[in-house]
């Protein structure tokens, strides 16, 4: 059985133990890096390194990526339908947006301050449940 040593554990493991991956530049799969614990603990953290690295270049992309006509309808689109689960299901986001439309309560607040977007969740909340007892619905 073939082993590899992860560079950041320093632990030799089985190839099992390591994420494969198709490479163009090889036409092959290829065994990955770092072992899969050290992969998921420290994906994040390279993450964020190489975003700092290649700031410039990733954010000239995603500007063109909204700016070129095809994609600004697909954006469009997945903006609604984010919008609405997030209406639906009253997650954070769009409570805070709420008190800040509402009642001119600041985001940063509110993100200090989480017991105040309980208390507007459960207002909403309330409101939902009488307007579906108004029109019958339940």
């Amino acid at each position: 059985m073939e082993t590899k040593t992860c560079p950041i554990c320093g632990i030799e493991k089985p190839i099992s133990e390591y994420h494969s991956y198709y490479s163009k530049e090889r036409q092959k799969y290829r065994i990955g890096n770092y072992c899969k614990p050290c992969a998921r603990i420290n994906a994040n953290e390279r993450a964020k390194i190489h975003f700092q690295n290649n700031r410039e270049a990733k954010l000239q992309y995603s500007r063109d990526y909204r700016a070129d006509e095809k994609n600004k309808e697909k954006l469009k689109v997945l903006s609604v339908r984010f919008k609405q689960k997030y209406r639906e299901e009253l997650q954070d986001c769009y409570v805070r947006d709420r008190l800040s439309m509402e009642n001119s309560i600041p985001a940063s607040y509110s993100r200090i301050n989480p017991e105040i977007v309980e208390a507007k969740r459960l207002q909403i909340k309330i409101k939902r449940k009488l307007k579906s007892l108004q029109d019958g619905k339940e």
